[in-house]
């Protein structure tokens, strides 16, 4: 197993991208393993990885004189290195592949990475889009489409580990212990209408305009509402703020339905029109709409991938006896005549 050293030696490891990509269950496998094996590199580790996914991402490209004046200045850093021997992991491509991936980081420094230089990492998702990232404490966030998370570069001197959300994302909490004091350091998720703290559990957190939830997947929570005594959960709980209303419900007889949209499937249980067009609008950037408000209270129970959308409309209008048009992504349903 390799033992890399700098950030350049993952971006630069085939299998290492596969893995941040999510592309490969074996390569999944691999850099996890070593990152129990090297734990003292997790720090440079999720730098790494932040830094494939924004060139993943980024959709920019310098001109043809930028890419001239970068190359030179890397080909000239490398004449003046002295040769390295160095493990090669396995599925490394060849050489000039590696090279071509120096050149884009060389690309990516000069644009000015949006992370680099800041207190705060900052990561988004467009409509549509999940992404898997690590926290500097190894705890992973997998990020739902049209969401933004926020937090501070160094943990280190935190005494508290702490996300600022937009949107919607699933937390895998790794518990950490202050080795001076002998106590658990806590993890905060701070949302525009509440606070989760944590010590180390799993769980779904969704902050919308309208609707705000937690579902608890293993684990203990507290949530603290502004002016409302704070809450305690248990696993297979759902809490949900709609307008002043609240809603605590216990002993969900399936709570994988708030959570599925990290394997890019969509399931509804029981749930009302209404609430999965919201779903729709927030997470993807359809809209919907139903030509009565009895039609959008009816409720329904589909499991789809999320890339069937067009099955999922095709399931709405069946069931409930409506056709339905396209326009981009309006979907406007009506009674059959």
């Amino acid at each position: 197993m390799p033992n890399y050293q700098t950030i350049d030696d993952f971006v630069a490891d085939d299998s290492f991208q596969r893995w941040v990509l999510s592309e490969n269950k074996e390569a999944k496998f691999f850099w996890e393993s070593y990152l129990q094996q090297y734990p003292e590199q997790k720090g440079t580790i999720f730098q790494a990885v932040e830094l494939v996914r924004s060139l993943q991402f980024n959709e920019v490209r310098p001109s043809t004189f930028q890419e001239k004046k970068v190359w030179g200045q890397i080909q000239e850093e490398l004449s003046e290195r002295k040769p390295v021997v160095s493990f090669r992991p396995y599925h490394r491509r060849p050489l000039a592949v590696a090279a071509s991936i120096a050149l884009v980081i060389g690309f990516a420094v000069w644009l000015g990475w949006q992370n680099w230089g800041t207190d705060l990492y900052v990561q988004s998702t467009a409509y549509g889009k999940v992404r898997e990232l690590y926290l500097p404490d190894s705890s992973r966030v997998t990020l739902n489409g049209n969401s933004t998370i926020r937090f501070a570069k160094d943990w280190t001197t935190k005494k508290k580990r702490e996300i600022w959300l937009e949107g919607e994302a699933f937390f895998e909490v790794k518990p950490v212990k202050d080795s001076q004091k002998n106590k658990d350091i806590k993890f905060a998720v701070y949302t525009s209408q509440l606070t989760v703290e944590v010590l180390g559990t799993t769980f779904n957190v969704s902050d919308r305009v309208e609707q705000a939830y937690v579902v608890l997947t293993e684990g203990r929570i507290a949530l603290n509402i502004e002016d409302e005594h704070p809450i305690t959960m248990q696993p297979g709980e759902l809490f949900e703020i709609r307008g002043t209303s609240r809603i605590h419900k216990k002993d969900l007889p399936d709570i994988s339905q708030w959570s599925s949209w990290k394997e890019e499937e969509l399931e509804f249980n029981n749930l009302p029109l209404r609430d999965i067009a919201d779903k729709l609008r927030y997470t993807y950037g359809y809209q919907l709409k139903f030509p009565s408000d009895t039609i959008a209270n009816e409720k329904f129970t589909a499991r789809i991938y999320r890339q069937d959308m067009e099955m999922l409309f095709s399931l709405i209008a069946r069931s409930f006896d409506l056709n339905y048009t396209t326009q981009g992504k309006n979907i406007e349903f009506a009674s059959r005549q």
